[in-house]
């Protein structure tokens, strides 16, 4: 960076590849990870396979997240398997 182009640099989190998140799109992702968590969780305890919770899993309140169509199902099996 060179003097005028420096930013502060208070941005941080993947969005996107070569994109930065501010601090209000941290705390958002937290709470979505938080939130797969939680229900990777309650399906686990339920007896519930990780396939059927990859299949059924939805969280309608962030499918407006760049690349939520593309990497969710990933994100699902991920939270499956560290659920305890």
């Amino acid at each position: 960076m060179h003097g005028s182009d420096r930013r502060d640099h208070r941005e941080v989190g993947p969005r996107d590849p070569g994109e930065v998140a501010d601090l209000a799109g941290l705390k958002s992702f937290r709470q979505y990870i938080a939130d797969l968590l939680d229900a990777a969780q309650k399906a686990k305890s339920s007896g519930k396979s990780k396939d059927v919770f990859v299949k059924e899993a939805d969280l309608p309140e962030y499918k407006d997240y760049s690349g939520y169509k593309d990497r969710f199902k990933d994100n699902a099996a991920a939270a499956y398997d560290g659920a305890k």
